[in-house]
């Protein structure tokens, strides 16, 4: 898809995306407290920006991961014309949602206050049959000031010890919660250990949400039977679901409240800044991941052995 087709906010986006200072920003919401850490989050629904190709400025190597898109780093100026680094994504034709569901998902993740690079979508040059072309794509820009890798890269995931290591790691970061609750509810069975990238000791961003809705090749009449639990990596490859402690698990099941809770109060931004009235799948995706939002904590109840 070409971004035009999401809807009509984007021709007048595209026309007007030299005027704004920064990527769109449809409200700020105050802050908000969750878990008994006390930590706060500044929420904000944020649309990944509409770059023209001229933000281009030139590839520097591929980038391994990833089997249903060529990814490369590239150097590129960003909304605010301030050169960056940035991940660029482009889907093959047979992956039709993947695109969308990139600019979906960074949507929605965001107004659930899950920490996220920023992004972009922009026409970017490839090579396909020898012949380079520009071609949409998704742009994850490399997290500032301190950018520390994934878990692929900083950990040998196939040494038991550094396995440990990862796992005290991600389990010692408030986001981890908000995150597994959050991919349950957009359906992302894919969160695997190269699509988060850490900032710091205990803090990290999430990237890659192509696979969210069930896959790239989801169809609308399949969304409504997509009200049951999928599965977890998280929770399931990652952790043993049977040794996390109580407080894992009630931090878990808490963050399942958070997201059912911070999901209704922004649907209505949602549907706008998706442009959900004549946009069929944002329209589509959004009631199903709202009829999913009905049961998100009982289902985390059930799965955490959590009595309430």
């Amino acid at each position: 898809h070409k971004p035009e087709s999401f809807g009509p906010r984007f021709k007048s986006w595209w026309a007007h995306q030299k005027s704004k200072p920064s990527s769109a920003m449809v409200g700020v919401l105050s802050f908000e407290r969750y878990f008994k850490q006390g930590l706060e989050w500044l929420m904000a629904l944020k649309l990944p920006a509409i770059l023209p190709s001229s933000h281009y400025i030139r590839r520097l190597h591929s980038q391994s991961g990833g089997v249903r898109a060529w990814t490369h780093l590239a150097e590129l100026n960003n909304a605010d014309n301030q050169f960056s680094r940035g991940f660029v994504k482009h889907f093959p034709d047979v992956a039709y949602r993947s695109l969308f569901n990139e600019y979906f998902g960074y949507t929605v993740m965001s107004a659930l206050g899950i920490p996220q690079p920023d992004a972009a979508m922009i026409e970017a040059p490839i090579v396909i049959d020898d012949v380079e072309q520009l071609r949409w794509a998704f742009v994850s820009f490399q997290p500032t000031p301190t950018y520390e890798g994934t878990p692929q890269e900083i950990y040998n995931l196939k040494n038991p010890n550094e396995i440990q290591q990862f796992i005290t790691r991600i389990l010692s970061c408030p986001s981890f919660p908000l995150m597994v609750a959050a991919d349950q509810l957009v359906m992302n069975g894919d969160r695997n250990a190269g699509n988060l990238v850490f900032t710091s000791k205990k803090s990290f961003v999430v990237i890659d949400h192509s696979d969210i809705l069930g896959g790239p090749n989801w169809l609308s009449q399949n969304l409504w039977g997509k009200t049951d639990w999928i599965k977890s990596k998280p929770l399931e490859e990652w952790v043993d679901m049977k040794s996390l402690s109580s407080t894992h698990r009630n931090a878990i099941y808490s963050a399942a409240s958070l997201i059912e809770e911070r999901f209704f109060k922004e649907i209505s931004n949602l549907k706008i800044a998706l442009d959900a009235k004549s946009g069929q799948e944002s329209s589509d995706a959004l009631s199903a991941i709202w009829w999913r939002n009905m049961d998100i904590v009982n289902w985390f109840q059930k799965r955490l052995n959590i009595l309430v």
